[in-house]
């Protein structure tokens, strides 16, 4: 099932709680992802990322977004 994020701090919860009942941590996650530690914890600190990165990471988790926070959207690198 699909989940529907309101704002970045709902997309940041899910994820902070999507790695506790799994036991992943930003290294595991990053390994899976193809991300950078630092980007897996700069989403589960903030709630957004760069869209590809956001989505790598969530579906390393397994979290199939219905959509993403407009934070994600407009991120860009010179904004981390």
């Amino acid at each position: 099932m699909a989940r529907y994020f309101r704002n970045a701090e709902s997309l940041r919860q899910d994820v902070v709680e999507e790695m506790e009942q799994t036991g992943a941590t930003a290294e595991s996650l990053a390994e899976k992802s193809g991300e950078s530690p630092e980007t897996v914890r700069f989403l589960a600190d903030h709630g957004y990322a760069l869209v590809g990165a956001t989505m790598r990471i969530l579906t390393a988790l397994g979290i199939k977004p219905a959509n993403l926070p407009r934070e994600c959207v407009t991120c860009r690198l010179e904004d981390r």
